[in-house]
């Protein structure tokens, strides 16, 4: 599992140089699907009355301890590397084999860390190719399970971690770069089986142009440790493409919640083990315990399968109660301590007339490039434009910017980036900021998320904030074909319940890519 997110005060910091605003006439459509919500002056249109979902809140299971807090066992600051690099060959400055530190780039810098602590430094690494530091470790040293990182690049690249025991890989770890001023912190997790007797580790960046690296931070966790418990904000993790706020739940660290079941109701939650945690001979099962409901205590139990997805819960509450426990352990046939991913469990009762908004972004989609628009260009939407007959179109609509995730910052929060702070690609929304997607949710409807560009991706961009579900984007974008597949998959999950769904999509943006025959000068 691999997790980086800046500080709230990173995220809502002005980037320097992004002074001015763009304006670029912008469309929005907002879709509701089957019955009304309410908002249409005509009487006749019927109102939905669907039973909000219930989240109750998680907390440590009755006789559970919460562990101690992980801490870095050893910090590596630059200055301890930076000098003297010696020159091989022309294009390449490298350490001498079996000295503590390695380094691979045309050339190195050293620089103040300016985000950082005071004296803190970065050491700029040059090179038209493949940049690395290779740090040794004696073989004395402890339990690895996580890095924390302080890294900052010119360009969208990718950080690549190696770790070897006895100069044999065994195993890597990847993490998405994008541009920034600034250097910030990064969590960067053991893969599986290679957290124990690594004696070297290789940070790379395979692409050209520059990368700046700052201290670096070796950490030993326990299991409850990954991820956070009750009462702390869920980390988003990722499982393939599929991405979800969770919190840990360990075999010493159940977790529970205490709720009203309404009669047919279902409780629903979803679980996973994050490939950085899984160990094949765990075989863990997450366990629920519910206690309350007329026939006594049940127990049930989920196999957490080894591949990269989640695992559903539905445990139907058919009679009801006043308060029912359940409780969410996780039972392993190891000795080790085992982990996994909870989501939000939620109480819901199904019912076929709950609405579905959607919410479609396209980005960089100039307003008067559809049909019904009447702006005399020569394009044709017919899907667009039978759905504007059907609707309202907003024709004097501006967006706040034509750079992506400044714009949908504004459109999730309703602020123009003078009071989101959000002015570049580089920035992200502040938790702080409240969003759309956190109002439906407020309102009891299930929210889910489909993206098209991998910068849009919640644990960078802010703007997953509310959402329980995201499909991300593997590549840096992906087609609008690829992008519905993955939500259309989706939506028999939610079927009966009400539902906000942001479905973004990036054909319209340069580079383009259109079919034929729009793709042929005649």
């Amino acid at each position: 599992m691999v997790r980086t997110r800046p500080s709230d005060e990173q995220r809502s910091r002005p980037r320097p140089g992004h002074g001015g605003l763009r304006s670029a006439r912008a469309l929005a459509l907002a879709l509701l699907l089957g019955p009304g919500l309410g908002a249409c002056a005509d009487s006749a249109v019927p109102v939905s009355k669907f039973e909000p979902i219930e989240r109750p809140a998680l907390r440590l299971a009755e006789g559970a301890t919460a562990g101690p807090s992980a801490k870095p066992w050893r910090t590596i600051e630059p200055a301890a590397w930076a000098e003297p690099a010696k020159v091989g060959a022309p294009e390449v400055g490298v350490r001498p084999a079996g000295d503590a530190f390695e380094i691979v780039a045309l050339h190195t810098e050293a620089v103040p860390d300016v985000a950082g602590l005071p004296g803190r430094q970065l050491l700029k690494l040059f090179g038209r190719d493949r940049k690395s530091l290779a740090l040794n470790l004696p073989a004395s040293e402890k339990r690895i399970d996580r890095i924390r990182l302080r890294i900052a690049i010119a360009r969208f690249d990718h950080l690549r971690v190696e770790w070897y025991r006895e100069s044999v890989l065994v195993g890597s770890s990847e993490l998405p770069l994008f541009p920034s001023e600034s250097a910030a912190d990064c969590t960067i997790d053991s893969p599986s089986g290679a957290n124990r007797d690594i004696d070297r580790l290789v940070f790379v960046v395979p692409g050209e142009g520059r990368v700046a690296l700052g201290s670096i931070e070796l950490l030993q966790l326990d299991g409850e440790d990954r991820l956070p418990g009750p009462g702390a904000t869920p980390e988003f993790v990722k499982l393939g493409e599929d991405i979800r706020p969770a919190w840990g739940v360990t075999s010493g660290r159940p977790l529970e919640i205490t709720f009203a079941a309404p009669k047919d109701g279902v409780l629903v939650a979803s679980a996973a083990v994050p490939s950085s945690m899984r160990i094949a001979a765990d075989r863990p099962f997450l366990t629920v315990r519910v206690t309350g409901l007329p026939g006594g205590v049940r127990l049930h139990r989920y196999p957490l399968l080894e591949a990269d997805e989640w695992v559903w819960v539905r445990i139907p509450l058919e009679a009801g109660a006043s308060q029912v426990t359940a409780r969410f352990g996780l039972e392993t046939f190891s000795p080790r301590e085992a982990a996994c991913a909870l989501t939000q469990p939620q109480v819901v009762r199904y019912d076929e007339s709950a609405p579905t908004v959607l919410l479609i972004t396209s980005d960089t989609h100039r307003g008067d490039h559809v049909g019904f628009a009447g702006s005399g260009v020569p394009v044709q939407t017919p899907v667009l434009d039978a759905l504007a007959a059907e609707g309202v179109v907003f024709t004097d609509a501006w967006s706040a910017t034509n750079v992506t995730i400044p714009s949908h910052a504004a459109i999730f929060t309703g602020l123009p980036l003078r009071d989101t702070h959000v002015l570049s690609n580089t920035d992200a929304l502040s938790s702080a900021a409240p969003t759309l997607a956190e109002a439906f949710a407020a309102a009891g409807y299930a929210t889910v998320a489909a993206v098209s560009a991998s910068h849009v991706s919640p644990d960078w961009s802010g703007l997953g904030q509310g959402f329980e579900r995201v499909a991300v984007s593997p590549l840096d974008k992906r087609s609008a074909g690829e992008t519905l597949a993955h939500l259309e998959r989706w939506l028999p999950d939610y079927r009966g319940r009400p539902l906000f769904v942001w479905l973004h999509l990036f054909d319209a943006h340069a580079t383009y890519s259109p079919p034929p025959p729009f793709n042929t000068i005649a």
